[in-house]
């Protein structure tokens, strides 16, 4: 692959990775305020699923870091290796979507 193409395609999967991290940072720390000014009252599913969206976000975004990444992968390993974080990380979001739509659910029941 031409250099510049790989080149751009690092800092386009770093940027997505570094968006999630603001992403988990945000909200937990929007969350934690909340949770503090309710004084640690956890039945306060609103919060939760809130956080859970913003975690379903952030890992959408560090998905397609890696399968940018994996355009640019050299060898077999580094590409099974990829793929292993792309089924981990999708596992992750399709269980954290769920777990949020049934509290959604029973929230606004």
């Amino acid at each position: 692959m031409d250099h510049f193409m790989e080149t751009a395609v690092h800092y386009v999967a770093y940027t997505l990775e570094l968006v999630s991290i603001i992403i988990v940072a945000y909200s937990a720390v929007t969350t934690l305020i909340k949770y503090l000014m309710s004084k640690f009252e956890f039945t306060n599913k609103q919060a939760k699923i809130e956080f859970s969206r913003a975690l379903e976000m952030a890992l959408a975004y560090m998905l397609g870091a890696e399968i940018l990444k994996s355009l640019i992968a050299h060898s077999k390993e580094q590409l099974i290796t990829l793929g292993a974080l792309i089924i981990l990380r999708a596992a992750i979001a399709l269980i954290i979507h769920f777990e949020t739509e049934a509290d959604a659910r029973h929230c606004h029941k």
